[in-house]
């Protein structure tokens, strides 16, 4: 993945009237009679014919030569000829104005007065917590689920459970599944006006079925079974479409999936581990669960073995949804006994059709190499794993991003 460059001082379009010496003011906040400048008479023709054409703007200071918003930023880059100093100024919850960005502090990469980074949060100590996932809504709320083994009435069991970050403040923690049984890996998406929309798979019927649960208006709102079949249906990935609307994606095999030695029973009554996967997609109109009628058909159209597993789906500004999924790649895509490595694969869907999936370069590792998805100005962004086996050997070697 690429990294956007520094940017320093950058050139813009001078405004009209005024002085140089004007202050550009940005940011969430109107902040209309604040701040007030002097305004300089008007210049003499001879001298206006004198200034330069354009305005040179420093964006929060120096950015990309020092900390941006910081007053030996401002002074570099008036060092250095800039005329305007553009900064962003916000309000904190006593009522005192500051130069700064960002709506509250990120304690990933801010300090204190003593150089000091500020200290992590420890979301929660109780019980034994993993599948740990994170998104944010479109008002910047932040949502934090898990999957947390605990023992209650001296039973062990697993739930999913959520905490929201708002306006600086953690919420309570939120039991997100209400199953008896045992719940697991949940993701969860943002969506618009402080939402967001959490699914995970669950053992409630004596098989894996996919759940989906929404938090909106401040509220959890009742939990939704999405798939109720006797096939195994699990790993769940949640994504909002520009509308608004979640989608989730999952994977599906054979009922009484890995079920101890079923699978050498004639007729066969169970399904061996990634012998054979496919994918589901569903969307949430508000009212029902929606299907798109095209499927992927993986064998038949594309010659690939049967076994598409772990979905993560996105979608661009376009609305066009994404999904990068793990694939179970022979060498020879018709030799029985030929060598087979586990690769990304990534199609798109514009709600019509789905493009051909593409193996993503260099994506060839271990089972456990879920991707990571990002939207950006230019598209859907995707960072993956690989541990730079070949088929010739099949050994892995220095795992790379």
């Amino acid at each position: 993945m690429t990294r956007e460059p520094p940017r320093g001082p950058g050139k813009r379009k001078r405004p009209s009237g005024g002085s140089l010496a004007w202050l550009a003011i940005t940011g969430g906040l109107a902040v209309v009679g604040l701040v007030t400048l002097p305004v300089a008479p008007a210049a003499p023709a001879d001298m206006r014919a004198a200034l330069p054409t354009f305005d040179l703007q420093g964006h929060r200071g120096a950015r990309g030569h020092l900390p941006e918003n910081s007053l030996p930023g401002f002074a570099a880059a008036l060092a250095i000829g800039v005329t305007t100093l553009e900064m962003d100024l916000a309000m904190t919850r006593d009522g005192v104005l500051v130069v700064h960005h960002d709506r509250r502090l990120d304690p990933a990469r801010t300090r204190g007065a003593d150089g000091a980074w500020l200290a992590a949060l420890k979301v929660r100590g109780e019980g034994t917590n993993t599948f740990h996932r994170a998104a944010a809504s479109a008002n910047g709320d932040i949502f934090v689920v898990w999957q947390s083994f605990r023992v209650r009435n001296s039973i062990a069991r697993s739930d999913i459970h959520m905490k929201r970050l708002s306006g600086g403040t953690w919420s309570e923690e939120m039991r997100v599944s209400e199953s008896p049984a045992n719940d697991w890996e949940p993701a969860v998406a943002g969506g618009p006006h402080g939402s967001a929309f959490i699914g995970w798979d669950s053992y409630d019927k004596g098989n894996y079925d996919i759940y989906f649960r929404a938090f909106e208006n401040g509220k959890l709102g009742p939990v939704r079974e999405v798939t109720s079949s006797a096939r195994f249906q699990a790993h769940a990935s949640v994504a909002v479409d520009p509308q608004g609307r979640p989608w989730i994606a999952w994977d599906e095999s054979g009922a009484n999936w890995g079920k101890d030695q079923g699978f050498l029973i004639n007729p066969r009554m169970s399904a061996p581990l990634h012998q054979a996967r496919s994918l589901g997609l569903a969307m949430w109109d508000g009212k029902q669960w929606l299907a798109p009628k095209k499927k992927l058909e993986p064998f038949y159209l594309y010659r690939l073995h049967p076994n598409f597993e772990n979905p993560q789906i996105i979608f661009d500004a376009q609305g066009v949804l994404t999904m990068v999924f793990r694939h179970w790649t022979r060498q020879k895509a018709r030799s029985i006994g030929s060598r087979i490595g586990w690769e990304n694969y990534l199609t798109r869907f514009d709600g019509q059709t789905w493009t051909r999936p593409a193996a993503l370069p260099n994506s060839r590792g271990s089972i456990e190499k879920r991707p990571a998805l990002a939207t950006g100005k230019q598209g859907v962004w995707a960072a993956w794993m690989t541990d730079n086996r070949t088929f010739d050997k099949m050994i892995p070697q220095n795992a790379d991003i």
